[in-house]
């Protein structure tokens, strides 16, 4: 197969179940019969953490954020750039998962211990080339 390029976007749908999400479990956190000080602690991590994911994950706005990826004619292997114009070579790892409605890619690089997920929506990317990205993985 043929290199291919993608642009990442920021993500609305991505956004607003990270919002979701959150917003349920500080729910549950409040009906828990725990101190007030517990729940006011859980609340601001809570309210940290859909900080840091919107930022990095969703919105894209992170200097670490991966805004592009380009895949080589091999099938398993990817460069990203982040938005600080870094660039970072990663082997794709076979649990991946691609669906119509959602793509997570899981990545491994040779410079972190730990491997790294990139959730893709379709409102996330140009529908063409997020059509080629699931046809893509699925014949890698």
């Amino acid at each position: 197969m043929p290199e291919l390029t993608i642009s990442l976007k920021s993500s609305r749908q991505f956004a607003v179940l990270l919002c979701s999400a959150h917003f349920v479990v500080a729910c549950i956190l409040w009906k828990i019969d725990w101190s007030l000080l517990i729940k006011l602690s859980g609340t601001g991590l809570l309210a940290i953490s859909l900080y840091y994911y919107l930022q990095y994950h969703a919105l894209l706005r992170s200097p670490h954020s991966i805004v592009s990826l380009r895949f080589s004619e091999n099938g398993s292997n990817c460069s990203a750039c982040t938005r600080s114009n870094e660039h970072i070579d990663f082997i794709i790892k076979g649990d991946t998962f691609v669906a119509p409605y959602l793509t997570v890619l899981s990545l491994k690089s040779s410079q972190s211990f730990f491997s790294r997920n990139l959730v893709i929506f379709p409102d996330g990317i140009d529908a063409e080339k997020f059509r080629q990205v699931r046809v893509w993985l699925r014949w890698k």
